[in-house]
């Protein structure tokens, strides 16, 4: 059976784990929205130009 020391320990495990997962989920998902962010300008840039082209 678990004692109570055992417990703690499992519990104290599961929150470390659960917050470095969580650690490197917020860090993707902050690099990923940085190159959609990044690919979105570049695509609206790209837009501007075309319409610039068409326009002369």
């Amino acid at each position: 059976m678990f004692s109570n020391k055992n417990i703690r320990s499992f519990v104290k495990d599961g929150f470390s784990k659960t917050r470095r997962e969580k650690d490197v989920f917020d860090s993707e998902f902050k690099n990923v929205s940085d190159r959609i962010s990044a690919g979105k300008k570049m695509m609206e840039e790209k837009s501007k130009n075309r319409k610039l082209i068409q326009n002369k």
